[in-house]
């Protein structure tokens, strides 16, 4: 979006210093169509759902290498994106993935809870290659 465009926007953050400072706030001025709110604040939800997705994307793929190219990046995201919605399954969504739960697929428990234990075992077997300094987790 440049200053030049007509559509209304609608910027929705959280009241985090790097959101809401001066400078900010005065970078936003200069576009007449951007109107920033602060969740909790402005409006009464939240967007904790999206900032935990964003952690992830940046500690569990976009800061782990250098990424070379606007294609690389496109393809990581994707990526990271496709790896969150069929496969991670969430603890907040008792045991389901995102995919499972909006579409309304019923959750076979046995099935959850044996492939849960599966992925903390892996976890913990990938968290012992790729950190360094720990002896035991």
């Amino acid at each position: 979006i440049d200053d030049e465009s007509t559509q209304q926007v609608t910027f929705i953050t959280d009241m985090g210093r790097e959101n809401a400072n001066t400078y900010v706030k005065d970078f936003f001025k200069q576009f007449k169509n951007i109107d920033i709110k602060y969740a909790q604040r402005d409006i009464p939800y939240s967007n904790c759902m999206i900032e935990r997705f964003n952690m992830d994307l940046k500690y569990m793929y976009l800061y782990r290498d250098t990424i070379k190219s606007y294609s690389e990046l496109n393809q990581l995201v994707a990526h990271a994106v496709r790896e969150h919605n069929y496969t991670k399954r969430l603890g907040i969504l008792n045991g389901q993935t995102p995919y499972e739960v909006y579409n309304g697929i019923s959750p076979n428990t046995e099935w959850i809870n044996e492939r849960w234990e599966e992925a903390k075992a892996l976890r913990k077997r990938k968290a012992k290659k790729t950190i360094c300094c720990l002896t035991k987790l």
